[in-house]
């Protein structure tokens, strides 16, 4: 017997109207404003915009860039004097062609960040000051401020960390490696019954008992926390899909996103990541195989969306800490940087290119400067996207503060 068939089964006998209960605490809330989807896809290690969106018709671009500088001929023109990475051709064709792709340039903060650590901790608390605050990342503030199930915010194969963090301890983002990796170890040293016994101290959490006191409280841990797995399991064993993902890192958590968002009605903002963009060596190549990696799990991502019925209605922000150096290195790599280029697509964005793209003068600067502040994207997002007011988020002045025409 199945284990989810098997446990149902039991908790049948033992009052599984409680459990529903408490699931449907866990699970079944109202989305909040437009009850859209936001997919926020960091690539860490700093991703070099300058080799995503290039400013291709510029001499000074390649003069400065004179081996990893991508070619005329390996880009898609898209406008503006920028043209998108030739490994981002299926992106192209399922989303700028239907003008659902925006490329948003020069993105920062005021003055640049020193180093790694420095810039994601800004980007995660949506301050420039990181040492002030509350110590909650703008996810953790939006979530005090609007969501209030564990199931509205899911981080994915991402560390717990500020970016997450909350007021209330009792709803907060939920956190998981993959969806498929969840549960509890049951006793398997009591072979025989080993998940009857563990089946049977679920049943005990969920049960109507009160035993009062510190037993009580952990009685109600456990509740929550056998209510959250059972939500976890039927999200992951209900989903259907004939799109096959490719077997990366990338593609298994976007293939999580596609299960939540099939799945999980409430769910609106899921956050995942894909490293190794931190590059100082052979970086035409190593950009070249990511770009593709990020391209091909992207496609997939895209046609899940299509073929549920939910394009209309996700969009996904592909960002990093910063961007790299104008300049190549003496081992065909960048340093870190500072301005950077954004992607943004979905069923219902404007696709276009934003932002002024990069001349002469600014090419020739070691870094590129930041036109437009971050928070304005993420404002952007939450209010015209989400349909809520992203102020009581974002309480640090923001220059040139502006919620700009992406949908």
């Amino acid at each position: 017997m199945e284990r989810a068939t098997y446990r149902r089964a039991l908790l049948w006998l033992f009052g599984a109207a409680l459990l529903c209960a408490i699931r449907g605490d866990a699970v079944a809330q109202v989305p909040q404003g437009t009850g859209k989807v936001i997919v926020l896809v960091e690539l860490k290690g700093g991703a070099d915009g300058l080799s995503i969106a290039i400013p291709y018709t510029s001499g000074v671009y390649y003069a400065r860039r004179p081996t990893i500088g991508i070619g005329p001929n390996d880009v898609f023109p898209l406008g503006n004097g920028v043209g998108l990475h030739g490994e981002l051709n299926q992106l192209k064709t399922q989303s700028w062609d239907e003008g659902r792709l925006a490329v948003i340039q020069q993105v920062g903060f005021p003055t640049p960040a020193s180093t790694h650590e420095e810039a994601m901790k800004v980007w995660r608390y949506g301050r420039r000051d990181t040492s002030r605050g509350d110590g909650r990342g703008w996810i953790g503030r939006l979530t005090d401020q609007y969501f209030d199930s564990h199931f509205d915010v899911f981080g994915i194969g991402v560390a717990r960390t500020d970016l997450f963090n909350t007021a209330r301890a009792q709803v907060k983002p939920t956190l998981v490696e993959y969806l498929g990796n969840i549960g509890f170890s049951w006793d398997w040293s009591s072979s025989s019954d080993g998940e009857m016994r563990g089946d049977t101290a679920h049943v005990l959490a969920v049960s109507s008992s009160n035993p009062g006191g510190a037993r009580s409280w952990t009685k109600d841990v456990l509740a929550r926390m056998h209510g959250l797995e059972d939500g976890l399991w039927d999200i992951n064993s209900d989903y259907t899909s004939n799109i096959g993902y490719p077997g990366s890192s990338i593609g298994y958590n976007l293939r999580d996103a596609a299960k939540l968002i099939q799945r999980s009605p409430n769910t609106q903002v899921i956050y995942v990541s894909m490293s190794g963009f931190d590059m100082h060596s052979d970086s035409r190549t190593r950009m070249r195989d990511r770009l593709s990696e990020l391209d091909d799990s992207f496609s997939a991502f895209i046609r899940d969306l299509k073929a549920m019925g939910k394009w209309s209605t996700t969009a996904v922000l592909v960002f990093s800490e910063f961007g790299r150096s104008n300049f190549e290195n003496a081992t065909g790599g960048t340093e870190d940087g500072h301005g950077n280029n954004l992607l943004l697509f979905g069923g219902s964005v404007a696709g276009g290119v934003y932002g002024p793209t990069p001349g002469d003068a600014e090419l020739q600067a070691d870094t590129l400067a930041a036109a437009i502040d971050f928070r304005s994207v993420l404002k952007t997002i939450i209010q015209s996207h989400l349909g809520l007011d992203p102020n009581p988020i974002f309480l640090e002045p923001i220059p040139g503060d502006a919620i700009l025409p992406l949908f």
